[in-house]
């Protein structure tokens, strides 16, 4: 689970993500920046700054789901419910689009299609993101990745909505 979930569930929830609950997370610090402002503390450990930042990524996170057509989601951007460390075994459905550093596949932008379900061990887990400082009107929202090895060892990866846990490592 993401950090900001796990230490400010009364703010952003466990159910999935949506642009209306998105909305409505950013409504929540918002109301959490006027009780600051009067000197209150409703959420232990948030200040402003943390509080306009979540709300920005929030309503920006909403505006490109309604953008890509995406209804809803447990991992987008910086927005994670799941976690992933090194050594889980996850599985890999067959047909979904995985990044490749291999030479091979550089024609494809560095993507393929994964051709049969497999499982593998997780490397590492990339948590998303999300810059909507800098394009205030379009946010840059990078999707939660799990990382692996694959063949000649070259990097690849897959996006954690993609994937299924099978087991935890030790």
């Amino acid at each position: 689970m993401n950090a900001y979930l796990a230490q400010y569930p009364q703010v952003e929830g466990t159910e999935d993500f949506t642009p209306e609950r998105l909305r409505a997370i950013a409504a929540k610090w918002d109301a959490v920046m006027e009780q600051i402002e009067e000197g209150n503390d409703p959420v232990p450990g948030a200040n402003m700054s943390l509080a306009h930042h979540r709300a920005e990524q929030a309503r920006g996170i909403a505006d490109y789901m309604e953008r890509e057509g995406i209804s809803s989601c447990r991992n987008i951007g910086c927005f994670q419910l799941d976690s992933v460390n090194k050594g889980d075994v996850v599985r890999l459905r067959k047909g979904i689009v995985l990044g490749s550093l291999h030479p091979k596949d550089r024609k494809n932008n560095y993507k393929k299609v994964n051709g049969v379900t497999r499982n593998i061990s997780v490397h590492r887990c990339e948590h998303g993101y999300t810059d909507n400082l800098h394009k205030p009107h379009k946010a840059v929202v990078a999707m939660p990745r799990v990382v692996w090895a694959g063949t000649d060892g070259y990097w690849m990866d897959a996006k954690l909505d993609d994937i299924e846990i099978i087991s935890r490592a030790a």
